[in-house]
């Protein structure tokens, strides 16, 4: 789950994008992109990227015709894997991801406490096996 400013920043984004403003035109948007950091910038481009079509939600030939690019999906076919990538991360089930369910699938914002936890947890693992 992303932070609260990288949803609100996301909302914001996705906002703008609904009314077709360019992202960053308002002072409010600047305010919040200040806030996020460039981390959102890069993945709110890395979005854009996967969104060839430019209509604000990435279909899954577009999530597959990504990972081809990335060298991840060689021949750029929906596979089972992709499909099952699609579906997790299609939140709300409308066959298409938007940018907010986007970043989940990405593990984008996430809290630096959470990624604390969860490296305390491996190394506490890990402790565990040497004993």
């Amino acid at each position: 789950m992303c932070d609260e400013g990288w949803l609100e920043a996301a909302e914001a984004y996705c906002a703008c994008m609904e009314r077709g403003e360019e992202w960053g035109s308002n002072e409010a948007d600047k305010v919040l992109m200040d806030a996020v950091g460039e981390g959102f910038d890069n993945a709110r481009g890395t979005f854009e990227n996967f969104d060839v079509d430019g209509d604000r939600h990435i279909q899954i030939d577009e999530l597959a015709s990504a990972l081809e690019a990335m060298g991840e999906n060689p021949g750029g076919e929906i596979t089972d894997e992709i499909k099952q990538m699609f579906t997790e991360a299609d939140v709300n089930g409308d066959e298409v991801v938007d940018f907010i369910e986007f970043l989940g699938m990405m593990g984008a914002g996430n809290d630096d406490d959470e990624e604390e936890e969860e490296e305390e947890e491996e190394e506490g693992k890990g402790n565990a096996a040497d004993a």
